[in-house]
């Protein structure tokens, strides 16, 4: 009777302990798919930025392009 009680409770903590170990490794794989997905979403935030900053940096150039200089202008008076 004993050995039987001792094998059922050692049966009940094993269940809690895979019970425990599969949310555990659930929980890891969710973390770590999400932290690939916020670094991605970091890494094209981050793209965009700088492609910003490329086309704002060419349109002061065409526009430094296009208007006289100043010497340009006193030059013409």
């Amino acid at each position: 009777m004993l050995n039987s009680d001792a094998r059922s409770e050692i049966e009940a903590v094993r269940w809690v302990l895979i019970r425990r170990s599969v949310l555990g490794i659930l929980i890891m794989a969710v973390l770590t798919l999400g932290t690939l997905r916020y670094a991605s979403y970091r890494s094209h935030e981050k793209k965009k930025e700088q492609d910003m900053l490329l086309k704002e940096a060419e349109a002061l150039k065409k526009e430094a392009l296009t208007t006289p200089d100043v010497s340009e202008i006193l030059a013409a008076n």
